[in-house]
């Protein structure tokens, strides 16, 4: 069934194409469709008291381990195997989360502060907070419960001192599967 497949995509036929050219990553060909997959694969679990779209000119916190992780966004069998390996430089073209935020919330008259840790001099208006799976793939990913975080649970604790603080919260997890996510 496979073998089919790949002939029906062309790639038995000896025809060349960019499968495997890592040079054509981040092409605006390839931006394209990877904007297009994110804006079809994201999903809106709740939206407590309307705090999404946030204001045009908030001060904006993004937070948390994969905010400006290149890898934590990709995943595994993106340019390397495992993912975790991958890097910015990996992507010329492309942005992490973070650096899409900040341009948005900066295009929108607001500020936006980058903090791994969630820390904050400034209190700010709202807190984007993203956090998820280290990259992996087969084996490397394996774990014996879907629970996210199941013995020490460092995300949550950050998000509960975010709305400890009195701060809004947007949470964004990344994940390559479903999780158990109930408490974050």
């Amino acid at each position: 069934r496979i073998l089919r497949v790949k002939f029906k995509l062309g790639l038995m036929d000896g025809q060349p194409n960019d499968r495997g050219n890592l040079a054509v990553i981040g092409s605006p060909d390839h931006l394209a469709v990877a904007r297009e997959a994110v804006a079809k694969s994201l999903v809106l679990l709740k939206n407590n008291g309307g705090l999404l779209p946030i204001r045009p000119g908030a001060r904006v916190l993004v937070a948390g381990p994969a905010a400006h992780s290149m890898a934590m966004q990709s995943g595994g069998w993106t340019v390397s195997w495992q993912g975790s390996d991958v890097t910015r430089d990996d992507f010329p073209n492309g942005q992490t989360i973070w650096e899409g935020i900040e341009e948005a919330v900066r295009a929108a008259g607001g500020a936006a502060t980058l903090s791994a840790d969630g820390s904050f001099t400034t209190k700010p208006d709202v807190a984007i907070f993203i956090f998820g799976e280290e990259p992996y793939a087969e084996f490397q990913g394996d774990v014996p419960t879907l629970d996210y975080q199941p013995v020490n649970p460092a995300d949550l604790a950050r998000l509960k001192r975010l709305k400890e603080a009195g701060i809004p919260v947007v949470a964004v997890f990344l994940s390559g599967r479903p999780l158990f996510t109930n408490p974050e």
